[in-house]
């Protein structure tokens, strides 16, 4: 379903492009370089979902035929940060690029999947009219500390999120539009691949149950703090240090710092 049409979970409002979803992430985050770490690093974490308008695929297809499929799995590893490919993106344009050594994906038939690099290889997915999932936006800024809970209504009924799964249905919805392969090979190509097998991604149940039973209920870390003051004569390392020991697993210490410091900012 192409963005702007059907449900309210597909109009324009709640799938803004690239630089818009990134000016509102400046409104709460600076400097604007910060705001963009902030912004992928939910990307990244799978907290943030995506979707674009048209992926396209740049490889050798006569030396590896694999790469063929990889529109379809392309996604799972277009955001992951790793030693073997880096990805760039322009917010002005509203496109991103991913390159790397990527040949093809591995498959133990469960649903669990893998890329396979070949250093020989050059790879790059072109996503072009990329768009982020605004409300994942808004509840990433909150767990990080940045903002408070949007207010709701008492006559409203609770919205329940649904899990970010991995699923093949959901790699079809989230790459929306066209895709393209642009096949690079050379005239002759005579190399042996030496492939490098990165970590599976898993995509089973039980993690995506597990992610679910962590975010909720919600617990927000500048509530937290509130209910935990700062002693006297207590400077702010040590503050945090105590946070962090009294939240248990709930907050990471990054979470606590966001919170603790965009308060401060504010008194």
């Amino acid at each position: 379903m192409a963005s702007g049409t059907g449900n309210d979970d597909t109009t324009v409002e709640e799938w803004p492009l690239a630089d818009a979803a990134l000016a509102f992430v400046a409104k709460h985050v600076s400097p604007d370089k910060r705001a963009e770490e902030v912004l992928l690093e939910g990307v990244e974490g799978g907290h943030i979902r995506w979707r674009c308008d048209n992926l396209t695929v740049h490889g050798d297809f006569q030396a590896y035929p694999a790469l063929r499929t990889t529109f379809a799995m392309g996604r799972t590893l277009f955001w992951r940060r790793s030693e073997h490919s880096r990805t760039h993106t322009d917010w002005q344009a509203k496109c991103a690029v991913w390159m790397g050594p990527l040949v093809g994906f591995g498959s133990d038939g469960k649903g669990t999947n893998w890329p396979i690099f070949d250093p020989c290889a050059s790879t790059s997915l072109t996503a072009s009219l990329v768009r982020f999932h605004h409300s994942d936006i808004v509840n990433w800024l909150v767990t990080q500390g940045f903002t408070s809970p949007p207010a709701v209504s008492t006559a409203a009924v609770a919205a329940v999120e649904q899990p970010i799964s991995s699923n093949d249905d959901e790699v079809a919805d989230t790459v929306v539009g066209s895709t393209s392969l642009v096949d690079t090979s050379p005239p002759a190509v005579s190399t042996t691949a030496v492939a490098a097998v990165e970590q599976p991604i898993s995509s089973n149940d039980d993690e995506v149950a597990d992610s679910a039973a962590k975010s909720t209920p919600r617990v927000y870390a500048k509530q937290f703090i509130d209910q935990h003051p700062q002693l006297a004569g207590e400077d702010s390392k040590e503050y945090i240090d105590r946070l962090f020991e009294l939240c248990g697993d709930r907050f990471k210490r990054k979470t606590l710092q966001n919170a603790y410091y965009t308060k401060t900012r504010k008194l």
